[in-house]
């Protein structure tokens, strides 16, 4: 979803990526007809769009492609300064007149309006912003017409703003920010994503002339590099129209420079980037499969083919590490796969594998990940990994679809962001659903592994590890042998558990109502079962596509002495990863593909009960979820081993962070230093037993007939009537 200057580098590098997809001709992807789109004789271009979520509300947003790697060496640092500008004075709105009047109408500074700058972009915006008086919508598109290019730039007001921008200079010194910047600078291979960070150097900000900071202004903030979007309950035509009236008048300068696009070096090979910090609270491994970015006149029906066939290989690709995590004992705390940008570069994406080591681990689990990375090359996908992988990509793109009349301003607003900076395709849901699953369908299992070989490369291959100082780590050239040695070595293929059997063997026997209210003043229905369990239904059309379920019941884990307390501390996280029944947690996730469905149970310290959600069309799935945690939970000693593993490593990644000790003496202090509220300490993980914590979840969910379950959402609550007699009123009761 990136651009790029040279198509030529661009077109070399997409013939093995997007080769497999060239069997027939691709087709432009049409953008929405219900958006307004058009390009005024100034160069500016503009996206409208009637939305009507929430009602009277509209969001206005004007974007720049413009950013921090435009800067000169004598500006680094001004176009995030060039963000701040435009809140200190326009023509129109002289000193701070765009917060104080649009505050006065409801549309708060930091919350409704705002900004942000990037290396590529710039964008301003107004959110929410009521539509109740047509003074109020002129006044908004005023503003975006000042930050387009009247911005006042007057010199108190500059001299003024170096002193805030030092803050955020100084505040912004976290670890995070340390190791990325030592990252970049040698990862971007010389580029000059590796030497812009937009905050910028805090010489530039102390001392620049205020002209230097005026030029990068009139340079970038034109007409032919901007975008307004319009997004609300409005009249299009009228809205359409007043954008073409204001914004149409803005002149285009003279001798204006050419908009650039910074390139990051191919190279042979692996390189490397190690940084160590004191205050690093994690060890994160990551490896860059880099690519060229797809140019925007590429973005057609070949590239959303290729687009979701990269979703499938990262949700497979998920799968595998997330089997992992569950079984065994890895070395690593949690690891995962995606395709996308390559840090801040717009011209180079990645497919990247991103890992936190345990303590001790950061080799090993470098090595797993470019392990698992070969395995997936050289074998592929099975047919069962992909047949899981699609049907979960369909069931979310039919959410999607399902919801499109929910879709809020905000949401649609970043699809044209999008489109604009990167030329991402921006058609109707309706276009999108039934082209994607079209394509989703038609995917083979070869066109898929055929795919995934080319994007897991020899060379252009970044390697990155970001560690405390105290960790021990291999050096690069250990790094780059490892790689040699991996990606020249045979790995095992991948072997799948397949899983045919029904969630549930046989259903139980039902129960009845014996008791049931409509409250017409809430419209909320009311059914008692026959072991004493209480339905609540609250019907709403806030979503589509959604169900809540909240179940709870008085006691927790304040019923339980003070032995219990230290296995408390961990009893929701262990008995969500021990599976149900005789499945176990990675069983599970198998045979819940396809299925929108969560359901968490939890002891807290007063309550117990259940946090859930589904799609209407899987609420009996929920609930017989919901009936197997009561009457069939599982034991799995090497599932709590392995969470114990993780949780251990976790405490000593958090103790490495000195505001983790402060937050902790402030909870001591807050408790009164009392023996039943347990801080997670390698102390308490010690005392942690597993007999303990199957106890108390038996304990808490032997009877359910002080249990009251409350489902909200897009329900007809005869059909959870029905499902609740047969699931929840056979539940034990005393």
């Amino acid at each position: 979803m990136k651009t790029s200057k040279q198509l030529l580098l661009f077109v070399i590098g997409l013939l093995t990526t997007t080769g497999i997809f060239a069997q027939s001709p691709s087709k432009e992807i049409p953008l929405d007809p219900a958006l307004r789109y058009g390009t005024l004789k100034n160069g500016m271009t503009y996206y409208i769009l009637e939305n009507h979520n929430p009602s009277q509300r509209a969001d206005f947003y004007i974007v720049t492609n413009a950013g921090a790697i435009l800067e000169t060496d004598a500006q680094n640092g001004l176009a995030h300064f060039a963000e701040h500008m435009a809140f200190n004075g326009t023509k129109n709105f002289p000193k701070k007149g765009i917060i104080n009047f649009l505050e006065k109408a409801g549309v708060k500074f930091g919350h409704n309006v705002n900004a942000f700058t990037s290396t590529d972009v710039t964008c301003y915006n107004l959110s929410d912003v009521p539509l109740m008086r047509e003074g109020l919508v002129d006044s908004a598109l005023l503003v975006l017409h000042d930050w387009a290019y009247q911005v006042s730039y007057e010199p108190a007001e500059i001299d003024a703003e170096r002193g805030v921008i030092r803050e955020e200079w100084r505040t912004r010194r976290t670890p995070e920010f340390r190791i990325q910047t030592q990252m970049l600078a040698k990862i971007m291979n010389g580029s000059l994503y590796g030497k812009r960070d937009v905050i910028g150097d805090i010489n530039v900000i102390n001392n620049f002339e205020h002209q230097t900071l005026i030029s990068f202004y009139k340079n970038w903030y034109r007409p032919d590099l901007q975008a307004i979007i319009v997004v609300g309950d409005f009249d299009g035509s009228k809205m359409e129209q007043k954008v073409k009236d204001l914004f149409s008048k803005i002149p285009v300068p003279d001798n204006k420079p050419e908009r650039f696009y910074a390139n990051v070096p191919d190279h042979k090979g692996l390189l490397t980037a190690i940084v160590t910090d004191p205050e690093a609270t994690r060890n994160i491994i990551a490896v860059y499969f880099k690519h060229p970015s797809t140019p925007k006149n590429l973005k057609n029906t070949d590239y959303l083919k290729r687009s979701l066939a990269l979703s499938l290989i990262s949700d497979m690709i998920n799968q595998r590490f997330q089997e992992i995590t569950q079984t065994g004992n890895p070395p690593f705390m949690g690891a995962y796969g995606f395709y996308g940008g390559f840090f801040t570069a717009t011209t180079v994406e990645s497919f990247t594998l991103y890992g936190v080591s345990k303590p001790g681990m950061v080799e090993n689990t470098y090595t797993f990940m470019l392990t698992e990375a070969q395995r997936a090359a050289q074998h592929g996908f099975l047919g069962s990994e992909l047949d899981r992988a699609k049907l979960n990509l369909l069931s979310s793109i039919e959410k999607q679809y399902n919801e499109k009349n929910d879709q809020k301003n905000n949401d649609l607003v970043w699809n044209y962001f999008s489109h604009f900076l990167f030329g991402e395709p921006a058609p109707s849901i309706d276009y999108y659903y039934q082209a994607s699953k079209a394509i989703i369908e038609s995917l083979s299992l070869n066109e898929i592994n055929t795919l995934t070989k080319s994007i897991i490369t020899k060379d252009n291959v970044v390697a990155t590890i970001s560690a405390s100082d105290k960790e021990t780590v291999p050096s690069e050239t250990q790094m780059v042998n490892i790689f040699n040695t991996i990606s020249n070595s045979a790995t095992e293929a991948y072997a799948d558990n397949t899983i045919s059997s029904p969630l549930m063997a046989s259903l139980p026997k039902a129960g009845k109502t014996v008791k049931e209210n409509h409250d017409t003043n809430w419209d909320t229905y009311e059914y008692i079962l026959s072991n004493g369990v209480q339905v609540i239904v609250k019907p709403t059309d806030f979503k589509t596509e959604e169900v809540l379920l909240s179940a709870y019941a008085p006691g927790g884990y304040s019923i339980f002495d003070e032995s219990y307390m230290a296995s408390a501390l961990l009893t929701n996280d262990i008995i969500s990863a021990n599976g149900l029944g005789s499945f176990s947690q990675n069983d599970l996730d198998k045979m819940l593909t396809g299925k929108m469905v969560s359901l968490k149970p939890f002891i807290d310290e007063y309550e117990k009960g259940f946090k859930g959600s589904c799609k209407p069309s899987e609420l009996e799935t929920m609930l017989q979820l919901t009936n197997l945690h009561f009457t069939n939970q599982r034991t799995d000693l090497e599932s709590f081993n392995n969470i114990m593993g993780r949780i251990q490593a976790f405490i000593a990644n958090r103790n490495l962070n000195p505001l983790s000790h402060l937050q902790d003496t402030i909870s001591v202090y807050l408790s009164g230093r009392s023996s039943r509220k347990q801080l997670l300490t390698p102390k308490t993980l010690s005392q942690v037993d597993y007999n303990k914590v199957l106890e108390m979840y038996s304990r808490s969910f032997s009877n359910a007939a002080n249990f009251t379950f409350v489902f909200t959402g897009n329900v007809k609550p005869e059909e959870v009537k029905k499902l609740a007699e047969t699931y929840l009123a056979s539940l034990p009761f005393s």
